[in-house]
């Protein structure tokens, strides 16, 4: 009984002997980081369906410029995956879409996890981008671009809320140019037209819907560092996006409301 002891401990004591010098190994690689891994389904915005086929880039999110070379490509399921993404917590970056069928605009998303394991990226077709903005009577300059995105409070459960009856400015325009160039959408996932530009225009909208969120800002010089802001109902700032824009494109940011105990939308908004 004694033998079998005295070799049990050998054992426990040799194998401690051999964890302890893995912990060593392990200590020595503190520095390094592991490649992460970013996950995301890519559907049309008008349909919410998938789209098989496209391919999308991954893009330094202040410059908008590559950080991979090679795109990867939506596969039949409708998702895309990235490895080798910069991995430190909070890093973010952007996204460049575009349908290789010549179907589509090229879409860009920023600010968005690098790491992210369930994220959605949109695609905007070529007939939304040609007659969405003619519905909502805004002309746009290709050479230019379009800004747009969603203004959301975020609560308790970590959900997004729509901001409704808030509304969107660029500190790069005009005020007149603001009220020429911005517009909201309907639940129809349309931009409408804005009751106070043009006389045609009896069913549109001057603030975010409360059930669908979205703007966009027409004809926004091509460059980096473009400010879209957002304000409540009663004129207050809430917060802003910074993004890149580029011409003949849509560049989406989303903007989220700071310093608010509770979704700021008015009890009124319709």
């Amino acid at each position: 009984m004694q033998k079998q002891f005295i070799i049990s401990l050998l054992a426990v004591l040799i194998l401690g002997l051999f964890m302890w010098g893995c912990g060593d190994d392990s200590e020595d690689n503190d520095d390094v980081v592991e490649p992460g891994t970013f996950k995301a389904i890519v559907v049309d915005f008008q349909s919410d369906n998938i789209v098989p086929g496209t391919k999308c880039w991954v893009l330094d999110n202040s410059t908008g410029e590559p950080i991979q070379n090679d795109p990867q490509t939506v596969n039949d399921k409708g998702y895309i995956e990235f490895t080798n993404m910069p991995s430190e917590e909070g890093a973010k970056v952007g996204f460049k879409c575009f349908d290789t069928e010549d179907n589509s605009v090229n879409t860009y998303q920023f600010h968005i996890d690098a790491n992210a394991q369930d994220e959605k990226l949109w695609l905007v077709s070529d007939t939304l981008y040609e007659m969405g903005p003619k519905l909502a009577q805004l002309g746009i300059d290709t050479e230019k671009g379009i800004l747009a995105g969603g203004v959301y409070w975020v609560n308790d459960a970590d959900e997004e809320e729509f901001i409704g009856c808030s509304t969107v400015e660029s500190p790069d325009m005009t005020e007149e140019e603001n009220l020429e160039n911005v517009r909201y959408f309907s639940d129809a996932r349309k931009p409408i037209c804005h009751p106070d530009v043009g006389t045609t225009c009896p069913t549109g909208r001057d603030s975010l819907n409360p059930n669908l969120g979205y703007f966009l800002v027409g004809n926004i010089p091509a460059g980096q560092g473009k400010v879209v802001k957002a304000y409540d109902a009663d004129g207050n700032e809430m917060g802003q996006t910074t993004i890149v824009s580029f011409p003949n494109s849509i560049c989406i940011g989303n903007i989220y409301a700071e310093g608010y105990d509770a979704n700021p939308q008015p009890d009124s908004c319709q």
